[in-house]
């Protein structure tokens, strides 16, 4: 029964779709493959997800809005545009927080 759900939910949407057994092995494989570090084993995590998701739409497997394809196609660059060091991550986050959001103060979150 459990295979059953996982089947017919697999399609009805990109949650599912992620959550198929064969695709949350991917995902998995992405985070171990990246040691103990936290931020790429992330980063990895998210960049595998989008590919999936790509693969499903692209294969006619999962159906996507116009709305839905579009926010994939700006996560997937931004995922991928994002260094591949935490310290340089780090630095880019408080550069545009700072930016962005009004009182914005790295110690409030431990650094």
């Amino acid at each position: 029964l459990r295979d059953l759900y996982m089947l017919s939910d697999r399609v009805r949407g990109p949650e599912g779709y992620i959550l198929a057994y064969d695709h949350a092995w991917r995902i998995g494989m992405a985070i171990a493959d990246n040691g103990n570090n936290y931020y790429l084993r992330a980063r990895a995590a998210g960049i595998e997800a989008a590919k999936i998701i790509r693969e499903g739409y692209d294969k006619k497997e999962l159906a996507l809005t116009k709305k839905q394809l579009s926010v994939l196609d700006k996560i997937s660059v931004e995922l991928e545009a994002l260094p591949d060091d935490e310290d340089k991550f780090y630095d880019y986050c408080v550069k545009k927080y700072s930016e962005e959001v009004p009182n914005f103060n790295p110690k409030s979150y431990g650094f």
